[in-house]
């Protein structure tokens, strides 16, 4: 990952294209280049389509989707828009130039902490983090600090911290605990099986996730799962267990609840609840590994995978009936 001039100047029309149709839109179609690339790779052994389109400077999340994320945040404390949370709405339609670059300097930056990012060496059990989305994590904190007023977690009516409002929540179909255990349940299990299948095609379920966000552009309650099936495969993969992989995708759906509480449902700009959660759960992965956790057993991570769903169901549940 390089941050030599040209790419720093691709990754910053990158932002400025992510602002123009909207963080959404831009990250429908970085699942579109997903499906192409991955279609690629499993077909040649070529990634390059994967590395320079999909995950490159100009459609990769940390730049375009990004960029748009930072761009809204700005529009809004200008009040060209009506929420710094809106990663839906194309922002060309604004007519301000000055948003579109916003976007695009958000865009640089993003290529710029990716390329440093890369230069921390990962340890021998694994990469350190998910690089990608703890860069999408950190400019939402920047754009936030520079342009939010609600301070970086938000400020929750008294006793709604875990009890949003539905209009002030971005997902209130993911706000029943249950609701959230079945969902994990049904995208982190497929997702698990089929990267220890057919390796090859890591990653098109993913491609799959994102598109299906579409429909949420057009007010279809439709779910949020990429960041389910990309813990699951990660897990699944590296241990070679379907269950650690059931396992790791039910830890990042309860993660991205909790997140969602605790940074973007009552705040007034948009920090990603699904990246930090990857960010999170990539960042386990190396530690439970050293730490020798992943037993061949099938019990123990079947076990885990359990205690993950009922204790999420519980800890949400309790958390949902609370007044804190």
């Amino acid at each position: 990952m390089s941050a030599a001039p040209l790419s720093l100047a691709v990754a910053f029309a990158g932002g400025v294209f992510g602002a123009a149709l909207g963080g959404l839109p831009v990250f429908v179609l970085c699942g579109l280049a997903v499906i192409a690339g991955t279609g690629v790779l499993a077909a040649t052994g070529d990634p390059g389509f994967l590395h320079l389109i999909a995950w490159g400077p100009f459609l990769g999340p940390h730049a375009a989707f990004g960029g748009a994320a930072a761009a809204a945040a700005f529009a809004a404390r200008r009040g060209r828009l009506e929420s710094g949370r809106d990663v839906l709405s194309p922002l060309m339609g604004l007519n301000s130039p000055g948003v579109l670059i916003v976007g695009g300097l958000f865009g640089s930056l993003g290529h710029i902490l990716l390329a440093a990012f890369y230069a921390v060496p990962d340890p021998g059990a694994g990469e350190w983090t998910n690089r990608m989305a703890l860069v999408i994590v950190l400019t939402g904190v920047a754009a936030r600090l520079l342009f939010g007023r609600a301070g970086l977690a938000g400020r929750p009516p008294a006793g709604r911290r875990w009890r949003p409002e539905n209009e002030r929540d971005a997902l209130p179909w993911h706000a029943r605990p249950g609701q959230v255990l079945i969902i994990g349940l049904a995208f982190a299990l497929p997702s698990a099986w089929l990267a220890l299948a057919m390796p090859a095609a890591r990653g098109m379920l993913f491609g799959f996730a994102a598109v299906s966000l579409v429909f949420l552009q057009f007010g279809r309650k439709v779910p949020v799962t990429h960041h389910v099936i990309l813990a699951a495969e990660l897990f699944a993969a590296g241990t070679g267990s379907v269950w650690w992989g059931l396992a790791a995708g039910l830890t990042a759906a309860w993660l991205a609840e909790l997140f969602a509480c605790l940074f973007l449902i009552h705040a007034d700009t948009h920090i990603d609840p699904p990246a930090m959660a990857l960010a999170g759960i990539w960042s386990l992965y190396p530690l439970l590994r050293t730490a020798g956790a992943f037993h061949p057993g099938a019990w123990l991570p079947a076990v885990t995978a359990f205690l993950i769903g009922v204790g999420g169901l519980a800890l949400f549940t309790r958390l949902r009936i609370s007044r804190a």
